[in-house]
């Protein structure tokens, strides 16, 4: 007997509109519509206002999943020691933070990943003009946890 191997079907992959970096103003997932909101001013966290001026953030991606968020901050901004019921991945994109977790200090740039757990105190500081993406899962709400 012979078998036959079956040709390869081709995959539709996501197509983004534009990359990381202009001004989106919705972006393809997996054949779905999803909004990216415009920048909006950061002065909180988790209802704690900012250490050393305000910074910004714009939701990329909201779904029953997780939350992807795009945040900057300018030199000398801070979040004050904080916790929070979802895990946060951070993924820096330009400059450099400072961040904690659980009283331990690490130094951040452009490709370096931190990862704040649940329920455990932390903290991220703009050494630099900043820019990072930060995923949650499970999702907040925005509202609750940014302002």
């Amino acid at each position: 007997m012979c078998s036959r191997i079956a040709e390869p079907v081709p995959l539709s992959r996501p197509e983004f509109l534009s990359p990381l970096g202009e001004t989106l103003t919705e972006q393809v997932i997996g054949g779905q519509a999803a909004p990216v909101t415009d920048f909006q001013p950061l002065t909180s966290v988790e209802g704690l206002p900012l250490l050393g001026g305000s910074g910004r953030f714009r939701v990329l991606q909201n779904t029953e999943r997780g939350l992807l968020l795009e945040l900057e901050y300018p030199a000398g901004v801070a979040s004050p020691e904080h916790f929070h019921d979802h895990d946060s991945f951070i993924y820096v994109l330009s400059g450099e933070l400072t961040g904690s977790v659980d009283g331990r200090e690490a130094r951040l740039g452009a490709g370096d990943t931190l990862v704040h757990p649940r329920g455990v105190r932390h903290t991220v500081a703009a050494v630099t003009d900043s820019r990072w993406l930060e995923f949650k899962a499970p999702p907040p709400e925005v509202g609750r946890v940014l302002r």
